[in-house]
């Protein structure tokens, strides 16, 4: 039984060093010893009381040695689900599934090096991927590893600081957005596909894809012209599932455009015709033919008909919201007012990323200020 400086008796395993801290103490099934300080006995306790889980879950694995895949098993079953949403839990596993698993996944885990870790960011770029995802597997990788060490699994965390992701040369894509001009020849021609309603919903709300299609009527109040973003809906293994927004300042409240309102009071009208099932408050606003959710994959089917049929570049369901940005814009909206209506944490987030100028709007801007550019220049301005 350990004790702490004063003598008083802490619970098997713990004691307290001369400067302060805890120090805990462990030995597995293999008698193999670890030993960790902290700051409390409460956080000891919690170290020794989940060490003796990992113990027990490792042991029951085949050759009772862990790998790499077995130990990411435990750590997003016990370590990640309690604390982190259902959506991070999917993107986690994915990644490690698609981008980790195929290169260490069968090592052991005390065998993992540095070495192995940066060959698993170097293929990701040499595959092509984004920026931003080699710096989600990076992650991942990296709090995998910490929690092992945390749990005296590892020496070492092998994601160092020297393990980095490979700078590349590439083309930087520009998102597509509509002009003014283009987003009223994008609308005649989609009053033609069975989707206009959530393109129109979603040129004059400006929400995420997974805020349209989780979208319940009982979110929508006509009387005070409001629409409520309270959660947002995903595809995950072919099985729709609706939670609330990551972030708190996604949950937020839209004032209805009049267009909007024709939009939402048109489809509750003729809900039973169109969708062929039964109104109901709590249910999802757009439907597909036979009354079920609509699929991203859908959406995007019918935007990429409609663009094409149109003549206008290929649009994804995101450029509708970086147009419906820039209109704001356009018209003289307060960037603070777009950060809420998007529902994005700062403004700068809205104004580099969201807001894009057109051909149109430069013309529109360079005559505007024409007159003073021009002043004071004298009739030989120029020669």
């Amino acid at each position: 039984m350990g004790k702490d400086i004063y003598g008083n008796e802490l619970g098997n395993g713990i004691t307290q060093r001369k400067w302060g801290v805890y120090y805990a103490r462990y030995q597995d099934s293999n008698g193999v010893r670890f030993g960790k300080c902290f700051k409390t006995v409460e956080e000891c306790r919690e170290w020794i009381e989940k060490s003796i889980i990992v113990d027990k879950y490792i042991g029951k694995l085949p050759g009772s040695s862990y790998t790499v895949q077995s130990w990411f098993q435990y750590y997003i079953e016990y370590i990640k689900a309690p604390i982190m949403k259902t959506r991070s839990i999917e993107l986690y596993s994915s990644e490690f599934r698609h981008n980790i698993a195929p290169h260490i996944g069968r090592l052991r885990l005390t065998a993992v090096r540095p070495i192995h870790c940066q060959k698993v960011l170097d293929i990701a770029v040499d595959r092509g991927l984004s920026d931003q995802t080699v710096k989600k597997i990076r992650s991942v990788m990296r709090d995998m590893f910490e929690c092992a060490f945390d749990y005296g699994y590892i020496a070492s965390n092998p994601v160092k600081s020297s393990v980095q992701m490979n700078r590349r040369e590439k083309v930087k894509r520009e998102r597509v957005i509509l002009s003014a001009s283009e987003q009223r020849q994008f609308i005649k021609e989609a009053q033609k596909s069975p989707a206009y309603p959530a393109f129109a919903f979603a040129l004059q709300t400006g929400v995420r894809i997974g805020e349209l299609v989780a979208l319940r009527w009982k979110d929508v109040n006509f009387k005070k012209k409001m629409i409520y973003i309270r959660q947002t809906g995903r595809y995950y293994r072919g099985q729709f599932t609706a939670a609330s927004p990551k972030t708190k300042t996604s949950e937020r409240m839209i004032p209805m455009t009049k267009k909007c309102e024709e939009i939402l009071m048109l489809l509750k009208k003729n809900y039973n015709d169109i969708f062929q099932t039964e109104y109901k408050d709590e249910g999802y606003i757009f439907l597909n033919p036979k009354g079920q959710v609509l699929r991203f994959s859908y959406l995007q089917g019918e935007l990429t008909k409609v663009t094409e049929v149109a003549g206008l570049p290929r649009l994804t369901m995101h450029g509708l919201r970086h147009t419906f940005a820039t209109r704001c814009i356009e018209a003289g909206m307060r960037p603070k007012t777009l950060q809420v209506l998007l529902g994005h944490a700062s403004v700068d987030l809205t104004m580099n990323l969201y807001v894009h100028v057109t051909p149109e709007q430069k013309t529109k801007d360079v005559l505007r200020v024409e007159k003073d550019i021009l002043c004071g220049a004298g009739e030989d301005y120029g020669t």
